[in-house]
């Protein structure tokens, strides 16, 4: 057995089983209330709003509006510092080799 075996330990293992069940079900939920909530009833709009991508547009909206950031001026300058971090970022080689990013990647952001 390796010295650092992650499932070594049982209890672990039975504690992050339960946590990634309940990261699963908090994201099925998201999804339901995102589709509850939903002013449209068709069909191939709600099936839009059950996609992964949905879930991290709804997650993003939502640590936005936690933060107090509601103002459009607020967002838009939010959006300038992101990306004179990514344009920062993709100059420094070294930390973009430890951060495991490659320029491509990077400049998706």
């Amino acid at each position: 057995m390796l010295p650092n075996d992650i499932f070594a330990d049982p209890g672990e293992i039975a504690a992050d089983l339960s946590l990634l069940e309940q990261v699963l079900w908090c994201r099925a939920e998201v999804s339901r209330r995102l589709v509850g909530a939903s002013q449209t009833r068709d069909e191939e709009m709600l099936d839009l709003l059950r996609i992964e991508a949905m879930y991290e547009f709804a997650e993003y909206f939502y640590l936005l509006r936690a933060r107090g950031l509601v103002a459009a001026e607020q967002v838009a300058m939010l959006a300038d510092a992101h990306n004179a971090h990514m344009v920062a970022l993709s100059r420094d080689r070294g930390k973009m080799r430890r951060l495991g990013l490659r320029q491509e990647r990077l400049l998706d952001a």
